[in-house]
């Protein structure tokens, strides 16, 4: 432990690291004319400590370092930065700011590779303290998501309801992870990033980029803007915001899930009943309910109105008045004001009489199975089938039921982090559940 001293790094070459069993200091000063200085353990400076970045790079190295210096002048830097860069799913590579209740600008000078990529917490109001991580991946897809942080782990980067993963062409190859522990705190956020790590399809890659967030449940309408760059440094700001966890950069005219969070079909005995609910919309048109047979030949079923642009939950409902006897798939489709249209998966229905109850249909991350659990009143012949979002069957069971609870598990440790559909089948009713894995 370093009182009231200062701890300073100059050496010409090669790298040197922190370590011991003495993990707070005051003064921190890395003065490296050739990189870097690496810590060892998780290290804090005091209450009147600041660290000091005149050159080289300082290291995290999975470890994290605090500051408790409420200043925003508890970290300088000029030329040096702080590398934050190990790409895992939590990354263990961070800084904690102990910013009380001081509003103020907290620069963060994160960097790789020689460049300063510095995250910027312009504090507006609320007290706590602000634990900021960064990292690229090392390919276009984002992996690994963020696993789980303050909020539950990312699920899905998908364009729903096309099904296609909208990390390949739609987002900058860069998390961001952002904890307040709870704190309510308001904060101007500006995001720094590689050109390099800029690989969207070139049709966006130079526009307008924004910020998005991941709340635990799904993708927050996209916020903020910034000129696209693809060589350099790129910033996105984002004004007054409250709500923090990771975070990334996304085209402003492609991003992440406008979330359609449900689309079910149901068939109740005379007609079938056609349900789905949004999350958020954007310059969404209309959409269009198909039916098939075979997944070629589509009947219109129905046209309903879209929102247009929401950050609410929005329900839909149209009817299917003449269904087909047997199996039959319903599909929904959602267009935008210019025309551009994408669809989800098919739903099946078998048409019949009776009813089958659903108790449970969970994930199960341990034994990396999904499991459906159903209460039969009795004994027959069903079909349990898992789909991928573009209606394609993965695996199915032969069900011979018995009276009472029946347990059927699909093997998942194949599957891709994305939204399955189970269907129940039978000589009866068949029951559609949406789940994401």
């Amino acid at each position: 432990m370093f009182g009231t001293g200062s701890l300073t790094f100059k050496k010409a070459g090669g790298t040197q690291t922190i370590s011991g069993t003495g993990t707070t200091f005051n003064n921190l000063i890395v003065s490296n004319t050739n990189p870097m200085v690496q810590i060892g353990m998780d290290i804090s400076l005091n209450a009147t400590g600041t660290l000091t970045l005149t050159g080289g790079v300082l290291d995290l190295n999975s470890h994290k370092l605090t500051i408790n210096n409420t200043a925003t002048t508890g970290i300088s830097s000029t030329n040096g930065y702080i590398l934050s860069e190990t790409n895992a799913a939590v990354n263990p590579s961070k800084v904690k700011w102990a910013t009380g209740g001081l509003i103020g600008t907290y620069v963060f000078p994160f960097g790789v590779a020689g460049s300063k990529i510095p995250f910027t917490f312009d504090k507006t109001a609320g007290t706590g303290d602000v634990t900021v991580s960064t990292r690229a991946t090392a390919g276009s897809d984002n992996t690994p998501w963020p696993g789980a942080s303050s909020v539950a782990a990312v699920t899905n980067m998908y364009d729903y309801p096309l099904g296609g993963d909208g990390s390949i062409g739609a987002v900058v190859d860069r998390w961001w992870d952002i904890d307040v522990g709870g704190a309510v705190i308001n904060a101007n956020l500006t995001f720094s990033y590689r050109g390099v790590e800029n690989t969207l399809n070139a049709l966006y890659s130079t526009g307008t980029l924004s910020a998005q967030h991941w709340d635990g449940t799904q993708w927050n309408v996209p916020v903020g803007s910034g000129a696209g760059v693809t060589t350099g440094v790129g910033t996105v700001t984002v004004a007054n915001e409250s709500s923090f966890s990771p975070w990334t950069l996304v085209a402003n005219s492609v991003p992440l899930p406008i979330q359609l969070l449900t689309f079910d079909a149901v068939y109740n005995g005379h007609t079938v009943d056609l349900d789905w609910k949004t999350a958020t919309e954007i310059n969404n048109d209309f959409f269009t309910v198909e039916r098939t047979r075979n997944n070629q030949d589509f009947d219109f079923i129905s046209h309903v109105l879209g929102g247009g642009n929401s950050n609410l939950m929005r329900s839909y409902h149209s009817i299917d008045n003449d269904p087909l006897i047997g199996l039959s798939y319903y599909r929904l489709s959602q267009t935008d004001f210019d025309g551009t249209t994408v669809r989800t998966g098919l739903v099946p229905v078998m048409i019949g009489a009776g009813t089958i109850d659903i108790i449970n249909v969970y994930n199960n991350y341990d034994e990396n199975s999904i499991n459906v659990i159903l209460n039969d009143k009795v004994k027959e012949s069903l079909e349990v089938s898992l789909y991928d979002i573009l209606g394609k069957q993965i695996a199915s069971h032969n069900l011979e039921t018995r009276d009472g609870l029946n347990v059927i598990s699909f093997d998942a440790s194949s599957l891709s982090k994305g939204v399955y559909m189970v269907s129940v089948v039978g000589g009866r009713k068949t029951y559609n559940k949406k789940i994401v894995y």
